[in-house]
């Protein structure tokens, strides 16, 4: 992922932060800790910048 070039439609803080939650690993106890940490923050980004995401109807 450190060779690609971040995305250019988010904001920078919000690439960094999917980009942090991308980079949890999971563990023995929570095999599923990576996907959580993305969804956690693809929600709180949600909020944050909701124009930049489709409403659906």
């Amino acid at each position: 992922m450190k060779n690609e070039a971040p995305h250019r439609v988010l904001p920078h803080q919000a690439v960094t932060a999917l980009q942090l939650a991308a980079a949890t690993e999971n563990t023995p106890a929570d095999p599923l800790r990576r996907q959580k940490a993305i969804e956690k923050t693809t929600q709180r980004i949600k909020q944050q910048y909701p124009q930049f995401f489709k409403i659906k109807e």
